[in-house]
């Protein structure tokens, strides 16, 4: 149980870090749209997150919810 707990705090780092590094250079092409809507959709910000999927303007039609529920 602990593993797990710190892989997910190691994950959410992961992802604040990613997002806060994009702040510095802001999003620019369809795949920093959608990294950075998949990240803030790991960190629950579900709004935003789909906001940033719309701007990937077809990078990846798919949500992560239909990528995760393609793959089990």
């Amino acid at each position: 149980m602990l593993d797990a707990v710190g892989r997910q705090a190691e994950a959410r780092a992961v992802c604040e870090q990613h997002l806060r590094d994009s702040m510095a250079e802001p999003p620019r092409t369809r795949e920093d749209f959608y990294y950075d809507g998949l990240a803030n959709y790991l960190l629950g910000r579900h709004e935003r997150a789909r906001y940033d999927f719309e701007r990937s303007e077809g990078f990846s039609p798919d949500y992560y919810d239909s990528l995760v529920l393609r793959t089990k």
